[in-house]
């Protein structure tokens, strides 16, 4: 059980971010995941792997490794699932 609800929560957040990606180079920008931000089923995903919305700069650059203001969809997906439950790690790595 625990499996399938990862498993709609990947097909969730790929699809948001799929949507998000206007250039269709398979990366979300800064600006791009901003914009997601808004929408009420990417701040419930946000929430379901606790960390608070207004986080999500912290958790982009996080994500965003090479510091190019590109981070691709599967490694942002996968980055989140690494961090979920995690807020205190973040709040960590965002300070270091």
């Amino acid at each position: 059980e625990e499996l399938s609800a990862k498993d709609s929560y990947l097909a969730l957040i790929t699809q948001l971010l799929a949507e998000a990606d206007l250039d269709n180079s398979g990366t979300i920008s800064w600006e791009e995941f901003q914009q997601t931000l808004e929408d009420e089923k990417m701040q419930a995903f946000l929430r379901s792997i606790e960390l608070d919305p207004s986080e999500a700069r912290g958790l982009y650059k996080l994500l965003d490794v090479a510091e190019s203001d590109e981070v691709p969809i599967d490694e942002f997906v996968t980055g989140c699932f690494r961090l979920k439950g995690s807020g205190k790690t973040l709040d960590l790595a965002s300070i270091m």
